[in-house]
């Protein structure tokens, strides 16, 4: 007997989100270490610089959205992998354009090497975070339009 679409869409579904399942585990738990360790040493250090408590400020931004971004899909029950492919290249595009401001700030200030060197690998890191950005839309282009004329084939029966 031929199961009806839907069902096997959302068996696809449950399939595909049992193979995402550890991997956004280790990104929970490590991005929670991650961030549990930042804001300790933020809120432990006494008499820190105002450009490392912006430094503080932005890895505590960029924990906390992993963090949420692999509890939402932990907590969802259907996988979809566009859309949380989407939010993960934002979040990398977001974290390492802060990555890429704060050394050339520090670059700025300082007119030594080293923060030159990590502003040329946040500038590469961002280029590779923008590619993977720009996938991910034109993937949810594609599906988008897909679907779009799948929900047509249907409406015409």
């Amino acid at each position: 007997m031929m199961r009806p679409a839907i069902e096997t869409v959302r068996l696809i579904e449950q399939e595909s989100a049992r193979a995402s399942r550890p991997w956004h585990i280790v990104l929970l738990v490590s991005a929670s270490l991650a961030l549990i360790l930042v804001l300790t040493l933020w809120l432990t250090e006494q008499g820190l610089p105002l450009r490392t408590h912006l430094a503080f400020a932005a890895l505590s931004c960029v924990g906390t959205a992993w963090v949420g971004h692999a509890a939402f899909v932990l907590l969802r029950r259907t996988f979809l992998a566009v859309p949380h492919q989407r939010r993960a290249a934002g979040i990398a595009l977001a974290a390492t354009g802060l990555f890429l401001a704060f050394a050339a700030m520090v670059w700025l200030q300082t007119r030594t090497p080293g923060p030159l060197l990590a502003a040329g690998v946040a500038a590469v890191l961002m280029g590779a975070a923008w590619l993977l950005y720009k996938r991910s839309e034109q993937r949810w282009a594609r599906l988008s339009a897909r679907r779009t004329e799948l929900t047509a084939r249907l409406e015409r029966r």
